[in-house]
């Protein structure tokens, strides 16, 4: 007999679902497996499972049993998840996220323990956490994480990150002070967070010091282009519900969930800048708005297929690989990759944009 216990995430556009389980041969009585599964088409592709090789770090390095339940697909069809690594000679606890690349079959570690620069001071990012990771379709992934270094403590410990062209950031950072937040406000936790297919971040997150009260002391924060954190509102602050000054209403405690606990798209950060989120206000009314977030987002940069403001052989590369197959290379908005794409990247081949 198989016993299964399943557990799955938001299907994609595409009708495809990743599944992880807990599968055991309760008449063989054999050790437990947990597999990871993408399902589409009505059939169970296998992308790993515990003890299979990764030899990137060698001979001997294997997943281990403890990654987490929480797995992620993009439209891609590409899937996130997080796992530890077991190697003989590590001397740390390695946990990293990896993403299983569609069109290869190959995975591929995206994040890991290792330095991450924040304020131009380089520190050990030591936790890498996969619960609330999310993956947009250009393969960027939002995670949370733990750093250690100079003048770090339990205050500020915590930071965000995002993973993108092969380089991991760091967006924000527990126990910073952020612009237009009262003197000596800093943020204090880091609550729900969203994050859209050109990498625009908005988060949550509670705030300290300064002399709060519990009727100010959580924040709503935007990343724009150039990686600065932006203060878009505070609980507290007045809210111009028609935009024509007439009707102002204070914020009330809110919360940002993440897409995984969001309903029915009631809120969503989307691609145009659009964030779509429920407000409360004081004695107990609230609304759902649409947030144009298009004044933190960056200037075109054509050509530019992953997001680092530079065209050049990473961006010639991706558009190849889907030429004639998909939508993913479509620098023109028609839809698919073709040769009026590749006139596009090529124009603007070497390019740096500001």
């Amino acid at each position: 007999m198989l016993y299964t216990q399943r557990r799955m995430t938001r299907m994609n556009d595409r009708g495809e679902i990743p599944i992880t389980a807990f599968v055991r041969d309760m008449d063989a009585l054999t050790d437990p497996h947990f597999p990871l599964w993408r399902y589409r088409d009505g059939e169970f592709i296998r992308i790993m499972q515990e003890f299979d090789p990764f030899p990137k770090y060698g001979p001997g390095t294997y997943f281990y049993p403890a990654y987490s339940p929480s797995v992620r697909i993009n439209n891609r069809g590409n899937v996130l998840f997080q796992s530890q690594l077991h190697n003989p000679d590590f001397d740390y606890q390695h946990i990293g996220l990896f993403l299983y690349n569609d069109l290869s079959g190959v995975i591929e570690e995206l994040a890991a323990p290792g330095p991450v620069v924040w304020e131009d001071e380089e520190y050990r990012l030591y936790a890498v956490g996969g619960t609330l990771a999310q993956l947009n379709d250009h393969d960027e992934v939002l995670f949370g994480g733990g750093i250690e270094g100079p003048g770090v403590d339990d205050t500020n410990e915590h930071v965000l990150c995002v993973q993108r062209a092969g380089k991991t950031v760091v967006v924000a950072r527990e126990g910073m002070h952020v612009e237009g937040l009262p003197d000596g406000v800093v943020i204090d936790e880091f609550k729900g967070r969203q994050f859209n297919g050109t990498g625009m971040v908005v988060f949550a997150a509670a705030l300290s010091g300064g002399g709060l009260d519990h009727y100010h002391d959580t924040g709503l924060f935007v990343t724009d282009y150039v990686g600065n954190v932006r203060l878009l509102f505070q609980e507290g602050d007045l809210f111009d519900v028609l935009g024509d000054g007439s009707d102002c209403r204070t914020i009330s405690q809110f919360s940002l969930l993440d897409p995984e606990e969001a309903n029915n798209g009631r809120q969503c950060l989307l691609d145009d800048y659009q964030l779509a989120m429920t407000i409360p206000f004081l004695w107990g009314r609230s609304a759902l708005f649409l947030l144009d977030l298009s004044a933190y987002a960056p200037p075109p940069c054509p050509g530019d297929l992953n997001h680092d403001r530079r065209v050049d052989q990473r961006d010639l590369g991706e558009l190849l690989v889907w030429y004639g197959r998909d939508k993913w290379g479509d620098l023109d908005g028609d839809g698919d990759t073709d040769a009026a794409d590749l006139g596009i990247l090529l124009a603007h081949y070497e390019a740096t944009c500001e």
